[in-house]
């Protein structure tokens, strides 16, 4: 049961990572990321040619949207399983607890307006505090 726990909370950690990582500020951000580097020689010169990737806004979100929905359903999975544990006697109160937290946490997220980055994510942050930090804590 606690290591379900520890996935329940690492999944959510990992949503609100991508979040974090895949935020697009409006229509018209743009991302431009070295793909390949390569080395040109000739008889006159040396050069480097760079080819890059262009990730758009709507690219970009569209991404988020599909990842972000598969683990939001890897989360409910895990969630109604440990759901289904904490119904059985050997549940504590503490885990009971832990669970009516995060639904509550989770509903809040998807608030009424259906926009769960209308705050840029602080919700994820303030459920996350104290959780998993490495999430936040490694240099990105």
């Amino acid at each position: 049961m606690e290591i379900l726990w520890e996935n329940i909370v690492l999944q959510y950690g990992i949503i609100a990572r991508a979040q974090r990582l895949m935020f697009v500020r409006d229509q018209n951000d743009l991302t431009k990321v070295l793909k390949r580097e390569k080395e040109s020689s000739g008889l006159h010169s040396d050069s480097w040619e760079k080819e890059y990737q262009l990730q758009f806004a709507w690219d970009k979100h569209a991404t988020l949207l599909k990842a972000q929905s598969v683990a939001m359903k890897t989360l409910d999975g895990l969630l109604a399983r440990y759901d289904e544990l904490l119904r059985s006697e050997k549940t504590t109160e503490e885990q009971q607890l832990r669970i009516d937290k995060l639904r509550s946490e989770i509903a809040k997220l998807k608030g009424e307006d259906g926009d769960p980055e209308a705050d840029g994510g602080e919700n994820f942050v303030e459920a996350l505090k104290g959780k998993v930090p490495e999430v936040w804590d490694n240099g990105s």
